[in-house]
């Protein structure tokens, strides 16, 4: 469960792959329309990988350990994303003027 980061009040997030609700998730308790919050995965899975591919160099036990270590982040940075989501406010663009010239009079 998220929380609203309007209200601070507990948000029902729904599933990870259901993008129509996620289009459509609101706050309960003050209506705020929210959304996913991006995080940067690819910055802790960059390290790791460097690292582990240096050591799978070092012998045949090694590259054992180095590939279950990976797996385990892997795992692990994709359950941090989808047990608990951090949402945010949405952020609309700015709204369009509409402006009409009547050049013709027609």
């Amino acid at each position: 469960m998220a929380k609203c980061p309007a209200c601070d009040h507990g948000v029902r997030t729904p599933s990870f792959l259901s993008l129509e609700g996620w289009r459509r998730l609101t706050c309960p308790n003050c209506k705020a329309r929210l959304e996913l919050k991006a995080r940067p995965v690819a910055t802790w899975l960059l390290p790791m990988i460097i690292s582990f591919s240096w050591l799978t160099r070092l012998g045949h036990n090694y590259a054992v350990f180095a590939e279950g270590m990976m797996v385990f982040g892997a795992i692990t940075s994709i359950l941090l994303i989808v047990v608990r989501p951090q949402v945010r406010l949405t952020r609309r663009p700015m709204p369009r003027a509409e402006i009409h010239l009547k050049i013709n009079n027609s």
